[in-house]
């Protein structure tokens, strides 16, 4: 669980541990804004609305890995995330005066 917002005022993320919040890595998106995530194959994704990169974190290793040129979704607030089958899912969302109504798969083994 994290919260990011456009400026670096938030740039720390943590895990439940049995009964316990973990810190994870702190993150490189101290530019994160209008956040969409899912999770996949053991492994955390945020797709940055703002600055369309999309982020993984391997928990294993406790680091962030920018997937670039993942999605090719643009700028766009309050999309959604989620993960069916091993693949990630983001759309939907706005940006300034349209509305979309698209979804784009992402498919972590191709990446």
């Amino acid at each position: 669980m994290g919260y990011g917002q456009r400026g670096g005022t938030y740039t720390d993320f943590y895990q439940i541990d049995k009964d316990n919040w973990v810190m994870n890595a702190n993150s490189n998106l101290f530019i994160l804004g209008w956040a969409a995530n899912f999770v996949c194959n053991d492994k955390a994704y945020i797709y940055d609305g703002y600055s369309s990169i999309l982020w993984q974190f391997e928990p294993c290793l406790n680091n962030w890995t920018e997937k670039a040129g993942s999605l090719e979704l643009g700028y766009r607030t309050q999309a959604i995330g989620f993960s069916i089958d091993g693949n990630g899912y983001i759309g939907l969302g706005k940006s300034s005066n349209k509305s979309f109504n698209d979804v784009l798969k992402y498919d972590p083994q191709n990446d």
